[in-house]
């Protein structure tokens, strides 16, 4: 008998899970997530935690133990099968790193997409520590054990079975073998009649702002989109390219809603997009649309990366224009 267990943190990682779910054939399956999954999807075992980001929930998970009883239990069923599958995006989050290097140390691991992570070898980096001791004291606090990753994000041990990737050809695969995820229930794209501009923000700062926003008033004069939007990253509550584009672009539109690009390209009619940094949602507007979407990056915002090389290729395999 064998059980796939699968976890994530993420909507985007979410629809992985849901894809790689729908084709696998085991005999118990179990969700532990933190996003309400889709109805439509059923699990086995479904565990739906809070994320640990404020004190108020903190404390709510130390002083009911919530995820403690709920790993017990997910221990407790897995001793009922021969084979233990265990999915996860990488191994730098308290929920992924205790079930993959303690709970179920000899289970197979499988590595599926969580954006760019697919794409190049990630490294730990030295603020990556840092985060990794912060939730090391928070894994002690709620009774579990994080175990500190030195090398690579998503590949830094020899049980890894395999890797899930959109786009195989092109997946950094660690020596791995890298097995294609077949999309179900795709959005039906009309692109017909899109039309629109977007720009997307970025969680940092971004290269040369001035050079950058001369770049795109310029795209946008030759173009002539009927509307130009901008959306912030995710992360971010202010945004100071924003309002420097305001004032180059008077009449840009914040966009304020979570959605996923997917959606917003759907809703907006948006046949061009900009983006200020090296993103997921840049390459999933590409792998989605193709050339419905015409996309450009600020390419000078990676230039000096170590990552620079990969993201080049990606940007070559996915056509992926320099603004200039």
């Amino acid at each position: 008998m064998s059980i796939d267990i699968y976890i994530s943190f993420t909507r985007y990682q979410l629809q992985a899970v849901n894809n790689i779910f729908i084709d696998r054939n085991s005999d118990t399956s179990v969700l532990i997530t933190t996003i309400e999954p889709k109805k439509s999807i059923s699990f086995d075992h479904t565990f739906i935690f809070d994320k640990l980001e404020t004190p108020k929930s903190l404390a709510r998970e130390i002083n009911q133990r919530k995820r403690l009883k709920a790993f017990r239990k997910i221990k407790s069923i897995c001793e009922k099968h021969k084979h233990v599958n265990v999915f996860i995006p990488h191994f730098f989050n308290i929920n992924t790193n205790y079930v993959a290097l303690t709970l179920l140390p000899d289970a197979n691991i499988y590595i599926y997409p969580d954006g760019l992570l697919s794409y190049y070898p990630y490294r730990i980096s030295k603020r990556d520590m840092l985060k990794q001791s912060i939730y090391k004291g928070i894994s002690f606090l709620v009774g579990l054990r994080y175990r500190i990753i030195y090398s690579y994000i998503s590949n830094p041990l020899d049980n890894i079975k395999a890797i899930y990737s959109y786009e195989p050809e092109i997946t950094y695969k660690f020596g791995r073998d890298v097995q294609k995820i077949t999309e179900h229930n795709l959005l039906q794209h009309n692109t017909e009649k899109l039309h629109n501009l977007i720009i997307l923000g970025t969680s940092g700062k971004v290269h040369s702002p001035l050079d950058l926003s001369r770049k795109i008033q310029s795209l946008v004069s030759k173009e002539s989109p009927p509307k130009v939007f901008y959306k912030m990253h995710p992360s971010c509550d202010k945004d100071s390219f924003f309002t420097l584009i305001s004032k180059a672009i008077p009449e840009t539109i914040l966009i304020k809603e979570k959605d996923g690009i997917e959606h917003l390209i759907q809703k907006y009619r948006i046949n061009t997009m900009i983006s200020t940094e090296f993103s997921t949602a840049l390459i999933e507007c590409k792998r989605l649309y193709g050339s419905s979407v015409t996309c450009y990056l600020n390419k000078n915002a990676t230039s000096t990366n170590k990552y620079s090389l990969y993201f080049k290729d990606i940007c070559e395999y996915y056509d992926i224009a320099d603004i200039e």
